[in-house]
């Protein structure tokens, strides 16, 4: 889905979860956009594009929000559509992100120069506008594949992953090719930090958006474009939809009419990640934290 205000990305179908009928990959939008004409025989006109943004989000299925169905609840990206273009035939290159984003970011498929994953080497969209002098920015919500270990940050004068370590450590390469197991660890420690962040009287949203790395996206993306004078490239990476699903309650709320509590979030994240046998239950409360987590990287939009 591309709009003349912003651009939606589903990357992938999420690795986890199978069976997704579609998926939807999407162009970067251009702010203000003046398509070229030509009269016979004149000179041929150029295009004045002014600010690019590139929204994509992880694991993003096309069906689980509005613009693809009606039934959904994702009033800020339906606004978009609105006023946009939607594609309905949008293919993800891969069911993965290392085989989606060299697509995406370098408009080649995965190991089209080497055996390499990432996009070391190729001439990237960051590259190819930081040549034309747009300012560039690049900040992903922990995605350990998105990461300087792949050559991500190339073309880029501003790039953040947000992963804790992308060193040389064991620990490290590890992150670089887990790229969830952050979201774990705070799914996990999030019963904790929701009581700390009670006794310290600070928003309740904040245990559950830190586990996305939401919020320092944001702020790094806000703060990149208030910086910014010149034209701009930025491209935004969100995981809020990719398991596991950690939504703030005000967005469980917004999409149920009920509340899947910390304890049962973690109980359903467990149960398949074990393996164990889900019933109907569990599998209603994943579907309303997914549903959940998409409203919420709405409201971010």
């Amino acid at each position: 889905m591309a709009s003349n205000t912003s651009s939606p990305d589903g990357t992938a179908p999420d690795e986890t979860n199978g069976s997704v009928p579609d998926a939807t990959s999407d162009d970067a939008r251009s702010e203000s956009e003046t398509a070229p004409t030509e009269a016979p025989g004149s000179e041929p006109a150029t295009t004045d594009i002014s600010n690019v943004l590139l929204v994509t989000i992880d694991s993003l299925r096309s069906d689980a929000i509005a613009p693809y169905d009606p039934d959904r609840h994702s009033p800020v990206l339906q606004s978009l559509a609105d006023g946009g273009t939607v594609f309905d035939h949008a293919f993800a290159t891969g069911n993965w992100t290392p085989f989606s984003f060299p697509s995406i970011l370098a408009s080649e498929p995965v190991f089209a120069r080497n055996g390499d994953i990432g996009v070391r080497g190729a001439e990237t969209l960051a590259s190819v506008l930081s040549d034309a002098g747009f300012a560039t920015g690049g900040f992903n919500a922990a995605n350990g594949f998105l990461t300087s270990h792949w050559g991500y940050p190339e073309g880029f004068d501003e790039f953040e992953p947000f992963v804790t370590s992308v060193g040389s450590s064991r620990y490290s390469r590890y992150l670089a090719a887990h790229p969830t197991v952050e979201a774990w660890i705070q799914l996990a420690t999030s019963p904790i930090r929701r009581l700390g962040s009670k006794l310290r009287g600070d928003s309740d949203d904040r245990p559950f958006l830190d586990a996305s790395r939401m919020f320092d996206v944001e702020d790094a993306a806000t703060e990149f474009i208030d910086d910014t004078d010149d034209q701009f490239f930025l491209w935004v990476h969100y995981m809020d939809t990719h398991t596991p699903y950690v939504p703030a309650p005000r967005y469980i709320r917004e999409v149920s009419d009920g509340l899947v509590g910390t304890h049962r979030m973690l109980h359903a994240h467990t149960r398949t990640s074990l393996g164990w046998e889900v019933g109907e239950r569990t599998l209603s409360e994943l579907r309303t934290l997914y549903q959940a987590t998409v409203r919420q990287v709405d409201a971010s939009v």
